[in-house]
């Protein structure tokens, strides 16, 4: 994982914080050295998942709105798209 990550982790706990569920940029991912390439997904998924509990349980009035508008605007693309 990213060296960056429990930084970020550390100061969510001690500062306003939001958590984004969209991807802002893509890596190149060409190189087998990344640690990136190495981590699998599925640890990766399971983070996000711990993260995302995290941030629901203890600021619900600031993560659920835009939370539920993600989860109900992926089901309503899936719908479409049957």
């Amino acid at each position: 994982m990213s060296s960056d990550w429990p930084l970020f982790m550390r100061a969510a706990q001690s500062r306003s914080s939001y958590f984004i569920g969209e991807t802002l940029s893509y890596a190149d991912e060409t190189s087998p050295e990344r640690v990136t390439d190495v981590t699998a997904p599925e640890y990766l998924l399971k983070e996000e998942e711990v993260i995302r509990r995290w941030f629901l349980m203890n600021r619900p009035g600031t993560y659920a709105i835009p939370y539920l508008k993600t989860k109900l605007n992926g089901a309503r693309r899936r719908v479409q798209n049957a």
